[in-house]
């Protein structure tokens, strides 16, 4: 005979009860370090203070299995063989000094001169660069954190001009790391 009684772990008690304990992660409650940056050039701390607060959007960088199809019998069989991590950018309000774009250009110069074509050796223009994830309570604990080790820009966004509109001028910057450290990596 069929089970009649109603499906009960999907609730709206149930979820009401998560949320209570567990909280909801919120998007705006987010923030980048990108203190190892006055490591590869030379930048003020105050400097560095005001390019993470232009900081508009951030993503959080994860990892990505690869796997190979290797046949035993008649069925494929996905077999891991290394991971993949994801790429990382970052986006800037744009000031009218084109403060955030100076800063990059700096760096991407530092990385391979334009004047010479020579390329800097990667201990010199590579650092650390963490993101973090944050409470919603005023301490603003880290919940969640990411460093991404070896890390320097690939590249900065072309900007576009628009003469019908008003709009906030933004940078994006495309980053490459060597590895990502996340918390249940220790």
């Amino acid at each position: 005979m069929a089970d009649t009684k109603p499906h009960t772990k999907g609730t709206i008690n149930n979820l009401r009860s998560i949320i209570s304990k567990r909280g909801i992660a919120k998007t705006n409650r987010f923030e980048v370090d990108l203190t190892g940056l006055g490591t590869v050039i030379t930048v003020s701390d105050e400097e560095i203070r005001d390019l993470e607060v232009l900081i508009t959007t951030a993503s959080l960088p994860t990892r990505t299995l690869t796997t190979f199809d290797y046949s035993l019998y008649r069925n494929n069989a996905p077999f891991t063989s290394g991971y993949v991590n994801s790429d990382f950018k970052i986006e800037f309000t744009l000031t009218q000094d084109y403060f955030a774009r100076k800063i990059f250009d700096k760096w991407l110069n530092k990385i391979m001169t334009t004047k010479d074509y020579l390329v800097s050796y990667p201990d010199t223009y590579k650092c650390e660069i963490g993101v973090r994830q944050l409470s919603n309570d005023k301490d603003e604990t880290i919940i969640y954190e990411a460093k991404l080790k070896g890390c320097f820009p690939k590249g900065v966004s072309e900007l576009s001009f628009d003469a019908n509109g008003d709009g906030l001028a933004s940078l994006t910057v495309n980053f490459v790391y060597d590895d990502l450290e996340l918390p249940e990596d220790n």
